[in-house]
């Protein structure tokens, strides 16, 4: 079986064999996708640096809020970047083609189920966590009629 990438014919990416037919070798391949998995990692790791900037020297309160669900983000990013394979196929096979078995199918190179699932959860929860967050700087907007962390501080009896 044939995939195109672009302008790039790829052979045997469900069967893990990944053998370039366009302009890139085997090997060119290999490099390219080590060199996006490291993008993917850069990126993961930027997002949370840059979230930490903001929670650290932010003082409005919804700011905070923002960087937290920025860090928590480039964790997710960096979570599905971690369960990626080259060349490897979903391990959900409801029809298989006939002629073919879904052990068959699915024997050696398998996407990891496990760290995609679980990156599902964790923004489930982390929506509702932000939620709440955002929940309770607004009833301090209220109570104190201020989103700034240090009048807030100051403002203890």
């Amino acid at each position: 079986m044939t995939t195109t990438y672009g302008d790039l014919n790829v052979k045997g990416v469900q069967t893990g064999e990944v053998r370039a037919v366009g302009p890139l070798s085997a090997e060119e391949l290999r490099k390219t996708h080590a060199f996006w998995r490291a993008c993917n990692y850069l990126a993961a790791g930027a997002l949370f640096c840059l979230g930490l900037y903001t929670v650290v020297t932010r003082r409005n309160l919804v700011k905070i809020v923002l960087g937290l669900s920025l860090m928590e983000s480039s964790t997710y990013l960096f979570m599905v970047s971690f369960a990626y394979r080259r060349g490897s196929t979903a391990p959900v096979l409801v029809n298989p083609p006939a002629g073919q078995t879904p052990s068959s199918l699915a024997h050696g190179n398998v996407a990891d189920p496990v760290l995609q699932n679980f990156c599902l959860t964790a923004i489930v929860i982390g929506v509702a966590v932000t939620g709440v967050f955002l929940a309770v700087v607004v009833r301090i907007a209220q109570h104190y009629k201020s989103l700034d962390a240090d009048d807030i501080r100051a403002m203890r009896g």
